[in-house]
């Protein structure tokens, strides 16, 4: 896989079965995941990895996402970027880890991505 296929594939959830993922990669990324700023900031995972502006197939899962999360997660990346202005922490009680983070946008990130395939393998055909 190309470098950008691989960095897709890691932010929508798959992880590789290779040595070096599980030996090298995936406790990096799990350090990286408790100790970010995003977590700090009360900006969760999904909010922070799925980049809706750059990754159509996010902003097709995050249209299918309710109303109310929308707005949540326009909230914490908002909250998060005045946070970061003001070189502040969210209290602690509102900041994520991978304790107490949901992934919400991941099942339907994977679901647009299967059906972007089917699709793909019918144009193919």
């Amino acid at each position: 896989k190309q470098w950008y296929q691989r960095r897709v594939a890691i932010t929508a959830g798959e992880e590789d079965e290779s040595w070096h993922w599980k030996l090298i990669a995936a406790p990096w990324v799990r350090f990286y995941a408790r100790n970010s700023a995003p977590g700090t900031m009360g900006v969760r995972f999904d909010d922070a990895v799925y980049q809706v502006d750059y990754d159509k197939l996010a902003q097709e899962a995050l249209s299918r996402v309710d109303k109310m999360e929308q707005d949540l997660r326009t909230f914490r990346l908002l909250r998060g970027s005045q946070l970061a202005l003001e070189r502040l922490l969210a209290p602690k009680e509102e900041q994520f880890g991978p304790d107490n983070d949901v992934r919400y946008l991941k099942p339907w990130y994977r679901q647009v991505r299967r059906e972007q395939e089917e699709a793909d393998m019918w144009d193919a055909y």
